[in-house]
C-alpha cells in the first residue's frame, strides 16, 4: 500500500512540474533597501503579469536599522529573504548575480518583476531579456510606481496614495467623452419628459376650453 502511495505522489509531482513548464510562472525580485512594496502594490504587480506570481525574493542587509520591520512583514507575505553584507549597492549586486542565472533555479519562470529604482538594474533587465524572459522593471517616482514592460516598451502607472492604476491619457479622454455623452443623453431625456408634460398640459387646457366655451368669452 505504501509503495502505491509513493508511486502516486511521484506521478502527481511529475504532472505538476509538467503543468508548470507548459504554463509558466512569474517571479518577483525586490531591492528592499531601495523600494518598499505594500500588499496592494504587490497584488497590482501580480495582476500585470500573464503568469501566476509564484516566487518572491527580497534582497537587503536585514541588520540595517533603517529597514525596520520589513523583514517580518515580507516574510509573512511569503518572500524569501536574502541577506547581503553592508555596503553600497550590495543588494543590487546580489540581485544581478542571482537574477542572471534565475532560469537554472526556476526553469519554469516566464516573467520577472525587477523592483528597484537603481539604474544599474538595467543590466539585469537586459540579461533576462536575452534569456527569452518577459521583464518588467518596477521603479518609483514620487508617489507613483512605473511598471515598464522592457519587451514591448509599454508603461503602466500605479498610484501609491490612491492604491489604484493611473489611467493613460487615452483612457482619461475616453472617460470624459463617455461622461459628456451620458450627460447629454440625460439632458435629452429630461427635456423629452418636460415636453411630454407640457404637451399633456396643453391637451388638458384644450379639453377644458372645449367643455367650457363660455369661459373663453369672459
Amino acid at each position: 500500500m505504501l509503495l502505491w502511495t509513493n508511486l502516486f505522489k511521484k506521478i502527481q509531482q511529475k504532472a505538476e512540474i509538467k503543468y508548470q513548464v507548459e504554463t509558466g510562472i512569474s517571479l518577483l525580485l525586490l531591492d528592499a533597501e531601495n523600494l518598499k512594496l505594500d500588499i496592494n502594490s504587490e497584488l497590482f504587480l501580480a495582476s500585470v503579469c500573464k503568469y501566476t506570481l509564484q516566487f518572491k525574493m527580497a534582497f537587503a542587509n536585514w541588520k540595517n536599522p533603517s529597514i525596520g520591520k520589513q523583514d517580518i512583514e515580507l516574510y509573512n507575505r511569503g518572500y524569501q529573504l536574502v541577506h547581503v553584507p553592508e555596503g553600497k549597492d550590495s543588494a543590487d549586486a546580489k540581485m544581478i548575480a542571482f537574477g542572471a542565472c534565475i532560469v537554472r533555479s526556476y526553469p519554469t519562470v516566464k516573467e520577472i518583476l525587477v523592483c528597484s529604482s537603481d539604474g544599474i538594474l538595467i543590466h539585469l533587465c537586459n540579461e533576462l531579456q536575452n534569456q527569452g524572459l518577459i521583464v518588467y522593471w518596477v521603479r518609483r517616482q514620487g508617489q507613483t510606481l512605473h511598471i515598464e514592460n522592457r519587451n514591448t516598451g509599454k508603461l503602466t502607472y500605479y498610484s501609491l496614495t490612491m492604491a489604484t492604476e493611473v489611467p493613460s491619457l487615452e483612457k482619461v479622454v475616453e472617460q470624459i467623452q463617455d461622461l459628456i455623452k451620458s450627460e447629454h443623453e440625460s439632458i435629452n431625456a429630461r427635456l423629452n419628459s418636460l415636453v411630454a408634460v407640457a404637451t399633456l398640459f396643453q391637451e388638458k387646457c384644450d379639453i377644458n376650453i372645449k367643455h367650457n366655451p363660455k369661459a373663453t368669452r369672459k
